[in-house]
């Protein structure tokens, strides 16, 4: 029998903390969507993949996520 184990929203916001502080902006990516599958993203993973986004020179994608942010009263 397989058991379907789903990360939290911690789970996360560490491993995209990991990805930034090792700039693998690929990975992080990947990890984003696959959260965005899961559930809505909440205000602090938000906040990491900004972080991760700016640090890894990805500043198309930072503003895409701060416009979204910004469209959910999302304070910086």
């Amino acid at each position: 029998m397989r058991t379907e184990l789903v990360p939290s929203p911690e789970t996360f916001t560490l491993v995209v903390s990991a990805c930034t502080k090792n700039r693998e902006v690929l990975l992080g990516e990947a990890i984003h969507g696959y959260a965005l599958k899961l559930a809505p993203i909440d205000d602090i993973l938000q906040a990491c993949l900004l972080d991760l986004y700016i640090k890894c020179g990805e500043s198309a994608a930072a503003v895409r996520l701060f416009e979204e942010a910004r469209e959910k009263n999302f304070d910086l």
